[in-house]
């Protein structure tokens, strides 16, 4: 046995590469759908709608809330979330801030198309008291970007990613630490397309499964080639 393994070195290597990476691959996928398990348990406990009326009623509350108050948007803030996917077109998303006892709130009001790509999409701000009603979701670590946003003092104004600290900066207020996505029922909206999940755990399932699977497929595959290998060896020892 010993020897046929030394006589297939490349076949050897190949394996003792690749399946460490199969098996990492399913434990990870097997990861991310137990983070997701626990992101739409989360959004279930969520599902109560609230009114809040003070500062103290913010606090406290668990990821994906789903919460209900009246602000005013602060002019004359409006980011655009580059590169947002709706039904096959792109656009962005539309993003304003609303004073909210002593911090501000970032409310993401939808989706907005953008073909013309030569000009920014026209926003009208949202006037007076406003109704909104939505999902509080903890605000995402930096996300990827190709070249970071550069501070601009016109708006609407075209961003890669919500940073906290940049528009705590750019705007010198104090932000909780969450974004109110809106959903139906809110005056400000605009189209809805934000999922807590783009992908549920069943699907993360189903990867691990295809990585153990393909790891497996490949242990049995170096053995019958290791195990033939062997028994011609045998044969022709025999013959001798």
């Amino acid at each position: 046995m010993w020897h046929s393994i030394t006589q297939n070195k490349a076949l050897t290597v190949f394996v003792l590469i690749f399946l460490p990476v199969t098996l990492a691959l399913g434990f990870w996928q097997l990861d991310r759908a137990a983070q997701k398990e626990t992101l739409v348990n989360a959004a279930q406990e969520g599902k109560v709608l609230r009114q809040i009326d003070a500062q103290a009623d913010l606090v406290g509350l668990p990821d994906y809330q789903q919460v209900t108050f009246s602000s005013i948007f602060t002019e004359p803030y409006i980011w655009l979330i580059d590169n947002q996917v709706w039904q096959s077109q792109v656009g962005v998303d539309v993003v304003g801030i609303v004073p909210f006892g002593s911090r501000y709130l970032l409310v993401n009001r939808g989706w907005l198309s953008w073909t013309d790509r030569s000009e920014l999409p026209a926003v009208a701000m949202p006037t007076g008291m406003t109704k909104l009603l939505g999902t509080l979701s903890p605000i995402a670590g930096e996300a990827f970007v190709l070249a970071p946003d550069s501070p601009q003092e016109n708006y609407p104004q075209l961003r890669q990613s919500i940073v906290l600290n940049d528009i705590e900066t750019q705007t010198g207020y104090a932000l909780w630490p969450y974004i109110l996505y809106l959903q139906d029922g809110s005056e400000a909206l605009l189209e809805t397309h934000w999922r807590m999940v783009q992908m549920g755990p069943e699907k993360h399932l189903g990867y691990a499964v295809q990585w153990f699977g393909l790891a497996l497929t490949l242990v049995i595959l170096y053995l019958y080639r290791i195990r033939q290998h062997s028994k011609t060896r045998h044969h022709k020892e025999l013959d001798k």
